[in-house]
């Protein structure tokens, strides 16, 4: 996350900052609940894709394979373990659903 997504956050949570550049100070204030829950949904967003970085490249080579290859895909060829994929996808959807009420 850049400093420039967190003044965006900000910004939609209410801050305003004065029209000098400094972003020490704000003119009203910020409604720190919300601010907090769109930073966390950046992060969680961040940590699920990272979770499910596995499960991506599972299925990025297996369509690769069966758009270029006659055989049959088989994840062995590839050195996935099916267990593992699987639990990759997992993790990532509970890390998604964390930020559903």
């Amino acid at each position: 996350m850049t400093r420039e997504d967190v003044i965006r956050m900000a910004r939609r949570a209410g801050a305003v900052f004065p029209g000098d550049g400094s972003y020490h100070t704000f003119e009203r204030t910020i409604d720190l609940e919300h601010f907090a829950f769109l930073v966390a949904e950046v992060e969680r967003e961040a940590c699920a894709r990272v979770a499910g970085w596995l499960h991506q490249q599972y299925i990025d080579t297996k369509d690769a394979h069966e758009r270029h290859s006659p055989t049959p895909f088989k994840p062995s060829m590839f050195g996935f373990d099916q267990s593992t994929v699987q639990q990759s996808q997992r993790i990532a959807n509970a890390i998604r659903a964390r930020s559903k009420p």
